[in-house]
């Protein structure tokens, strides 16, 4: 290695001076570049690893990191936050927080809890528990949401009476929303759906909020029928939708820009009730008859006061001794009938309740560019009221054509035609790793560059000393020359022994072993 080094310091020596300055400028921006290198590698390359804290969660996992003494950036506040860490450090994170970190809290029914200490708690406070493991595990089903980050239930107490009827409890909910998201009434409808079905109470004594104080569901509003709230949101995604069937029509027949539709309505969110009733069509008519007869008496059997005759038989003194009868004795009667014919029909009776919301009226605005031919404009009116439903007895429609200020327009007022913008292609990986490592790449193929100009200028010399070395084909055997002069040869000799030195140590150190051991024979014999 030694001797390779010494071989390259004498080359670098040996060289010219442009070979020397553009050696030293190459080795120097390779040095800058590995420096560069080395420092940007050293720099911490942070990266989210946890994310969706609360604060709680944040504070541990934080004082964990610093304990292990490991990098990190935290997110400033609100909730939710997330922590960066260095990427090498990652595992050593992970594992510094499973070993010290944020613990969740117990909730729910711990079947290992319990003990002695709990023969001592009132009924009361054995019922409290209860609820409270109860509402934890509410909580833990909230919390399943992919909406929900964290949820707190409370309820109050059953009250229970022999008296009268049982009062169900009423449920509170807060819900903390994961960054970003928000429930509509629909979801919020479901939550309390979820919690209806878990403590079997009325839908109307659950309350939501959100933990920015937003009301997300009011029990009063499933009792008296939608909240404002919800018939403002319906009434606002009807209008949406039907502009938006209706603009994205003129845009595919005049093309962006030209014609604008803009929808209000008017509803009616009365509960209507209605019953009805009438005849079965087409049905047959039953035909019914009653007959009663009456029997009458012919004359009183008794004779007498006045009411004595309702307070003896009929027959008393017909069948009796010593009671003669008269004329008015006998039992004879009249009967008397009657016929009742009634006509039947089958009947139906209809009870018919409607919560749905109406439209009373709709309102309809049409405006079209003046650039439109006007021959167009009644299709156009027609494709409009067709998209959004138009009703000509209830609704009212207006259209206008004019200069609209936001269409372009050349010189002659024409609209300019809209530019479509090709779709910029994706660069090629290629060409993102050359503007990503350029300067390495660049540095890599000049100090190539380098190498092979410094090693063809050593080839040329080796050449040239070997066609010197050619040349010396008129040396006779006591090595004198007829074209070369004394100082030409000694240049000569010098040159083949740095050659013969470079190329083989090896021999030049047999050769001077030997003429040092000659050397000393010599010596010895003129002794």
């Amino acid at each position: 290695m030694k001797e390779r080094f010494t071989q390259l310091l004498d080359q670098f020596l040996a060289a010219t001076a442009s070979t020397k300055i553009t050696l030293v400028l190459s080795m120097t921006m390779i040095l800058a570049v590995v420096g560069v290198s080395g420092w940007y590698a050293n720099r911490p390359d942070f990266v989210e690893h946890f994310s969706g804290l609360s604060a709680a969660q944040s504070a541990s996992y934080k004082t964990a990191l610093a304990e292990a003494g490991i990098p990190f950036k935290s997110s400033p506040p609100p909730a939710p936050y997330s922590i960066w860490v260095d990427s090498s450090d990652a595992i050593a994170a992970e594992a510094q927080v499973a070993r010290g970190g944020y613990q969740l809290e117990n909730k729910g029914i711990q079947t290992s809890s319990g003990g002695a200490q709990s023969a001592f708690l009132s009924a009361g406070e054995r019922e409290l528990m209860m609820s409270k493991r109860e509402w934890q595990e509410c909580e833990k089903l909230l919390e399943t949401l992919d909406s929900v980050e964290r949820a707190t239930v409370v309820g109050s107490k059953r009250q229970r009476s022999p008296f009268r009827r049982d009062t169900p409890p009423t449920i509170s909910v807060t819900l903390g929303l994961r960054y970003g998201t928000t429930l509509n009434s629909s979801e919020a409808r479901n939550v309390a759906t979820l919690v209806r079905s878990r403590f079997n109470v009325p839908i109307e004594n659950i309350t939501i909020l959100d933990e920015s104080g937003v009301l997300l569901h009011d029990g009063d509003s499933m009792t008296n029928g939608p909240n404002t709230g919800d018939l403002f949101e319906q009434k606002r995604r009807f209008e949406n939708e039907a502009e938006r069937k209706a603009n994205q029509q003129l845009r595919l027949a005049l093309g962006p820009g030209l014609a604008s539709v803009t929808v209000s309505s008017d509803w009616i969110f009365d509960e209507t009730e209605s019953i009805k009733e009438g005849a079965l069509s087409g049905q047959p008519t039953y035909n019914s008859k009653t007959t009663e007869e009456t029997k009458l008496p012919n004359g009183a059997g008794v004779g007498g006061a006045a009411g004595v005759s309702s307070n003896v038989t009929q027959d008393f003194g017909v069948k009796n001794a010593g009671v003669g009868g008269g004329a008015n004795s006998s039992p004879t009667a009249k009967k008397s009938s009657s016929t009742v014919t009634r006509s039947e029909v089958g009947r139906e009776t209809e009870h018919r309740i409607s919560r749905a919301p109406k439209i009373q009226r709709l309102s309809v605005a049409l405006v079209v560019d003046q650039s439109v031919p006007a021959d167009k404009l009644e299709d156009l009116n027609k494709m409009v009221k067709a998209a959004v439903g138009f009703v000509s007895d209830r609704d009212v429609y207006h259209s206008l054509q004019i200069a609209l200020a936001s269409v372009e327009r050349d010189t002659e007022g024409n609209p300019v035609p809209l530019v479509v913008l090709e779709p910029v292609a994706a660069p090629n990986e290629y060409v993102e790793l050359l503007l990503t490592h350029g300067v390495e790449l660049f540095a890599g193929l000049a100090f190539v560059f380098v190498l092979l100009k410094t090693l063809r200028s050593t080839s040329n010399k080796q050449d040239g000393g070997a066609a010197q070395e050619g040349n010396l084909g008129g040396f006779g055997p006591d090595g004198e020359s007829e074209h070369l002069s004394e100082t030409e040869l000694e240049l000569l000799a010098r040159v083949q022994i740095e050659e013969l030195v470079r190329t083989k140590p090896e021999r030049v150190s047999e050769i001077l072993a030997q003429w040092a051991a000659e050397e000393t024979a010599t010596t010895g014999a003129n002794k």
